[in-house]
Formats: C-alpha cells, structure tokens, sequence
C-alpha cells in the first residue's frame, strides 16, 4: 500500500469514529429507556424528532463535539476549555442538535454546577453512583488528536473523564476504550482488538492496572453473555461490555450499530460508544450513505473529524506537541 493510500485509509477512519459516534447516538435515542425484548429489533434510522428532514443526535454527541471543537482550539489537552464547552453546552445549547441542551444525566450536571462554584476543571463526582456512561460516549476525539501517540491517548482518556466522572471505573473505562480506538484509527484489526486484553502500547495496563470491573470486560466477558444482563447500561462498565458484545457479533458497521441500539435502555449511549468503535474500524465509507447524510449538523462533524486528522498527523511529523 502506498503512502497516499495509507493516509487516505486513516483519514477515512478518523472520520468513521466521529461519524460512528453520531450516526450510534441517532440510531439508538428514539429506543432510549426502552426494556430489551418489549420491541422488535430496530433495522434502520428512524427520523427523530418525527417529520425531521435530518436526525438529531442528543448528549453524547454534544459533548464529543464541544471536546472535539477545545483540541482544535486549542490544539492542546486542556480540560478547563472542555468543561467551560461543557457549560455553554448546558446553558446556551452550544453544539445542540436541537438548539439547546437535553438528555442531561444527573452526573455530567452535578458535575458541571460544582465548576461553577469551584473553577475546578476536574468536577466530576468520584462515587459509584455517579459513574453514568457519558464520560465514555464522547471519547473519541482524545485518541484522534493523540493519534500518533498510544501512551498519551490512554492517558489522556482517562483524564477526559474526570471533567465529569472521577469514579476509578469511568477513568479506567475510558483508558481501555481509549486504547481500543487508538488501534483502531490506527489499522489493528478488530478481531485483534478483542483478542485478550488488548494493549495499544508494550506493558500498557501493568503499571496503572485497570480495575477488576473493566478488566474483566477487557478480557472477553461480552463474548459469553448473550446478551450482557440489563442490570444497568446506564453505568459505564455496563455499557461497555453492551458495546463490545454489539461490536463483537456484528461484521459491519450497520449491524453493530443496529445490535447496540437494539438493546434497549440506554440506547443512545451504547451505539454511540458501539459506533466510535465500529466506525474507526469499517471507516466512514462502510456508514451507510443514507444514515450519514441525514445526520444533523453533519458539515460540522466532518470538518472537526479532519481537523483533529491533521492535527494528529503534523504531531506525529514534528514528534511534538503541546500537552
């Protein structure tokens, strides 16, 4: 393969990730809170809000482009101009798809009440019941702006988290599904990937070891649960062993998509995450033309997907950069 043709498979799957994240979020929002087995599977995008010409995406999408938007800024990592997005979101509906803030779960707002009255970038709650799937569902613009650098874009996913979610098991998730996306945008086949434990970097999770919950999800429990109880997909564990087991049965990214939305509850959050995965794998050119040309504000999610390509890409030609 040329260098032309390598460059152009990678572009391809940087905008697969941020398209897969959006393209999840609208697939499964109209299934949201919906108990599996009360429905037929869904087969398709369905408009929403009903008689829209395009279809919205709800909080988990906001979120990734209000972080996708601070790299490009600021072409750093600086959590103080991702939480101060995060608030503009929540107050004046800044990259809404319907023009103001909803779907809000009570951990990303507690989170973000607590900036405002401390300044602190890292607000988010370190409890248990706190641990909601959010900090999970917005990750992939940190891989893509770390995507020349593995040890960063872990780190640095994880930190992602803390905005809005401290728990130990919501930074861990974030490492590890970091992790994975990195390989992904990177070319790591997806069989690889969920092939043990993967690790993006040599000793990856020996010296910061992720905890018991993630690691067991990391090491194939989606593989023997068909599917993963509904205990609460809601949490961050939970929905990542729902997106990985829709991510592990399906071989393209319409049927992953379609597995994770299907699952009912917290639909949205899962395909999103099930979408990022599922994207940067397939790459754009595998999401069906008639899903990512009814995605809102979708010139604007293309033009933040190859903002953070290049950014990615002078990084890795300079080996420098500004975190």
């Amino acid at each position: 393969m040329t260098g032309i043709a390598r460059e152009k498979g990678r572009r391809d799957r940087f905008l697969g990730a941020l398209f897969g994240l959006a393209v999840g979020d609208a697939v499964g929002f109209p299934l949201k809170f919906m108990p599996y087995g009360t429905f037929l599977p869904v087969s398709d995008m369905v408009l929403w809000p009903a008689g829209s010409a395009e279809s919205r995406w709800s909080d988990g999408t906001s979120m990734a482009l209000c972080l996708a938007e601070s790299l490009m800024i600021t072409r750093a990592f600086s959590p103080s101009d991702q939480i101060g997005r995060y608030v503009r979101w929540l107050e004046r509906g800044h990259m809404s798809s319907l023009g103001y803030a909803f779907d809000v779960d009570g951990a990303v707002r507690g989170a973000l009440a607590r900036h405002k009255r401390t300044c602190e970038p890292f607000s988010g709650a370190d409890d248990e019941r706190s641990a909601t799937c959010s900090c999970l569902a917005r990750l992939a613009p940190v891989p893509m702006f770390f995507g020349h650098d593995p040890r960063q874009a872990v780190e640095k996913s994880g930190e992602s988290s803390r905005t809005t979610h401290q728990a130990r098991c919501c930074v861990d998730a974030c490492r590890y599904f970091g992790g994975l996306l990195w390989g992904a945008l990177n070319g790591v086949p997806g069989e690889t990937l969920l092939d043990g434990i993967y690790e993006p970097f040599p000793d990856a999770w020996r010296e910061q070891p992720l905890c018991d919950e993630v690691r067991e999800v990391a090491a194939g429990s989606f593989k023997r649960r068909e599917p993963p109880p509904a205990l609460d997909r809601g949490h961050v564990v939970g929905a990542l062993e729902a997106a990985l087991w829709a991510f592990h049965r399906s071989g393209s990214f319409r049927e992953s998509v379609l597995e994770a939305a299907s699952l009912g509850d917290e639909a949205d959050s899962v395909a999103a995450v099930c979408g990022q995965l599922a994207g940067a794998c397939h790459g754009f050119t595998e999401i069906p033309v008639e899903w990512s040309e009814r995605i809102a504000m979708r010139q604007l999610i293309a033009n933040l997907a190859n903002a953070l390509f290049v950014l990615s890409r002078e990084s890795e030609a300079t080996g420098a950069g500004r975190w």
